[in-house]
């Protein structure tokens, strides 16, 4: 069995290059494809292992670099692809767990799963993401997983199948297992394995006795996401309702949410209309907006 695992990189700091060394020491492989606009030093620790870095010299998105480790993993015929960003934090033995989760769904139900993803834990706030409502079993069918910490079964994969690199990032998972989908494939999340992430600048407020989370995404992020959602959307309109029923509820509780608690509440707002337009203009790629 061989494993590689693709690791985004963005400016990373110290602690991403520990975080991608403990990723390593879990697969026989790591691609660490960087979006760094310039050379990054850090990287000099990592030679001599079983880490390549590819230097893309400019940020070109996550789905760029996902594609690069999907094309690798093709290339090399490897049988599992992990993917993460630079922030994710892996838990012992938890590569070996998520394969083991696909096999224990093949011997319960006849088929393999094509992507298994852990359940999602911040480094800090006493928060999850997208978690079970109950731990019991081992997993549970899910309809989307985000991209980091995610274990994709090569064999399962549709030829072709990538990651769309016109929506940059935000909404390129989402958008990836709704395709997955529809081509008849399974999405599975482990109850029992956790990676630990952060979304976000996340930060905790406390008010009139009930407890919110902001994730803080700064202005070009909050374009991205108003944009791609909506991309997703109309790409899913009819096998997805219910879903893009709840995610437009999320919206207008994000929206409120900036208003109330947000930094930079005017700017975020503006690269919200601006998402809005591009999308119904069928505008996508690279944020365009800058003065």
């Amino acid at each position: 069995m061989k494993t590689l695992a693709v690791i985004v990189t963005y400016f990373p700091d110290d602690a991403n290059i520990e975080n991608i060394k403990a990723i390593a020491a879990q697969v026989d492989q790591v691609l660490v494809s960087d979006n760094t606009p310039e050379q990054v030093e850090k990287f000099e620790s990592l030679k001599g292992s079983n880490i390549k870095v590819v230097m893309n010299k400019q940020n070109k998105g996550i789905a760029f670099a996902l594609n690069q480790g999907l094309k690798l993993a093709r290339h090399q015929v490897v049988d599992y692809l992990f993917t993460f960003d630079q922030d994710s934090l892996i838990t012992e033995g938890y590569t070996k767990r998520l394969i083991e989760i696909g096999q224990v769904f093949y011997e319960d139900r006849g088929i393999y799963p094509t992507l298994i993803g852990p359940t999602y834990r911040h480094p800090t706030e006493e928060v999850d993401y997208q978690s079970p409502e109950s731990n019991d079993g081992d997993y549970r069918e899910a309809t989307v997983l985000m991209s980091s910490g995610n274990c994709l079964r090569m064999a399962s994969l549709p030829e072709g199948c990538t990651f769309d690199d016109d929506l940059f990032i935000d909404y390129v998972d989402f958008d990836f297992c709704f395709d997955l989908m529809q081509q008849g494939k399974l999405i599975i999340q482990a109850n029992k394995v956790e990676l630990i992430h952060s979304l976000g600048n996340l930060t905790t407020h406390h008010i009139l006795g009930k407890t919110l989370q902001t994730s803080n995404h700064n202005y070009q992020r909050r374009y991205y996401i108003t944009r791609n959602r909506r991309v997703v959307w109309n790409r899913y309109k009819e096998s997805q309702k219910e879903w893009i029923q709840l995610d437009k509820k999320m919206e207008l509780i994000e929206w409120l949410k900036i208003i109330f608690l947000e930094k930079e509440k005017i700017k975020k707002c503006q690269s919200i209309i601006l998402g809005k337009r591009d999308a119904k203009n069928g505008k996508l790629g690279v944020y365009s907006h800058q003065k």
